[in-house]
């Protein structure tokens, strides 16, 4: 009876200097459209300051030419579409969306040269109808973004900037749509004061795909 006493004894004592099996923690998921999202705020940052920039020299030059204006245009156009190329292309597979965004880039880019060329493939091409021309591709590409801001709503806590800055860039387009119809200082100038608003709203949303990078 003793022996079998002194057995359960050590037998309890081997039991409890067993090592406890510690919990394997699982790494949180990366969130691959944020990480993507993230990546773009530069971009985003640059495009801010084209469109700042743009409106600036509007206001500085009211009286400028529509001719000037629409090369204007569509220099920017080439100069965003490259932009939100590239990053595009950069990480394709860890965007939810990439397709709109490379479509929303290359046709920008596609645009802007149309307007870069237009004088020597279509000289009988007026001003006017080159403007409605890209004021409508503006409209165009504003709704785009605007589409795109929505179906993205659920990787952004401040979800709505995304959705103004398409919304901005929507009303750009129909601004611009109505330029050749006045053709005077003050649709210019309109151009010129909301051109900056629209800047500084793309500023505050690339603010915000910058902080997406301490949530990752």
């Amino acid at each position: 009876m003793a022996k079998k006493k002194i057995a359960k004894k050590v037998s309890k004592k081997k039991v409890a200097k067993r090592p406890v099996a510690k919990k394997v923690v699982q790494p949180k998921p990366v969130d691959n459209t944020k990480k993507a999202l993230h990546g773009s705020w530069f971009p985003v940052t640059m495009r801010a300051l084209i469109m700042v920039l743009l409106g600036v020299y509007l206001l500085a030059a009211p009286t400028i030419t529509l001719a000037t204006l629409i090369t204007t245009v569509g220099i920017i156009l080439i100069a965003e579409g490259l932009l939100l190329s590239i990053t595009t292309m950069i990480h394709p597979k860890e965007h939810e969306e990439w397709g709109i965004s490379l479509f929303r880039g290359f046709l920008g880019i596609l645009i802007g040269l149309f307007v870069l060329v237009q004088p020597s493939w279509w000289p009988n091409m007026s001003t006017s109808t080159l403007a409605y021309v890209v004021a409508t591709v503006a409209i165009f590409i504003g709704l785009i973004e605007l589409i795109h801001s929505i179906q993205l709503h659920k990787h952004l806590e401040n979800k709505y900037l995304m959705t103004l800055a398409g919304l901005l860039g929507t009303i750009f387009g129909v601004l611009l749509l109505f330029t050749p119809i006045f053709e005077s200082p003050s649709i210019i100038v309109l151009l010129g004061v909301y051109s900056i608003i629209f800047g500084v709203g793309l500023m505050l949303f690339s603010f915000e795909l910058k902080l997406l990078g301490n949530k990752l």
